[in-house]
C-alpha cells in the first residue's frame, strides 16, 4: 500500500523490537517511514542493591543533561523505596541497572 506521496506504508507488523521499520526481504520497498520516535533514551546515573535489600543511587546528571554527581541509599520498608525499586524495573542483590529520569506519567509513582 502506498500514501498520498507515493511511499510505501509500513504496519506494525513489519518494525522491529525497537519500533523501527525493517525492510522486507525481497527489497521491494522504496523508502521507509518511521513509526516510532527513534530518540535515544537518557540515563541519569546507575543503581546497585546490597545483600540486605538496600538500592543505592548513583546520579550523574540531571533529567536535562546538567552534570553533577550524588548518592541515594534507600532501605527497605523506608519511604519511596517500593517507588525506586518499580522504577528500575526492579533490581536483584549484586545487579547494576541503568537509571532514567522519572516521569510524571510513570505507572509506577504513587496514588
Amino acid at each position: 500500500m502506498t500514501d498520498s506521496t507515493g511511499h510505501k506504508q509500513v504496519s506494525d507488523s513489519q518494525t522491529n523490537a525497537h519500533g523501527n521499520a525493517e525492510v522486507p526481504s525481497n527489497g521491494n520497498l522504496n523508502s521507509v517511514e518511521i513509526l516510532h520516535d527513534t530518540k535515544p533514551q537518557v540515563y541519569i546515573g546507575d543503581a546497585t542493591m546490597d545483600k540486605d535489600g538496600t538500592i543505592n543511587l548513583n546520579l550523574r546528571r540531571t533529567a536535562d543533561g546538567i552534570n553533577t554527581s550524588g548518592q541515594i541509599k534507600y532501605r527497605p520498608g523506608t519511604k519511596d523505596y517500593d517507588l525506586v525499586f518499580c522504577h528500575l524495573g526492579g533490581i536483584k542483590p549484586g545487579e547494576v541497572k541503568l537509571v532514567k529520569p522519572f516521569d510524571d506519567k510513570e505507572s509506577c509513582q504513587k496514588k
